[in-house]
């Protein structure tokens, strides 16, 4: 078995308004799906360490993590 590439990926969501606890406003979150992919022999791929957050652009880079969706 060879490994032949890792990479991260991110697929963002689109925004909602939400209250932000940090600056209590009303401001737009876009939830988001972090993972790492790799590639092996060139024909199989697998995903690990899959992780959801959401992110605001005004106040805060990154929120806390979200459960994932059943």
């Amino acid at each position: 078995m060879i490994l032949n590439g890792q990479q991260e990926r991110v697929v963002v969501g689109p925004t909602e308004p939400q209250h932000c606890l940090r600056c209590q406003t009303e401001t737009e979150f876009a939830p988001q799906l972090r993972y790492k992919m790799a590639r092996i022999d060139l024909l199989f791929g697998l995903t690990y360490h899959r992780r959801y957050e959401t992110r605001s652009g005004r106040c805060r880079p990154w929120s806390a993590q979200i459960p994932p969706a059943p």
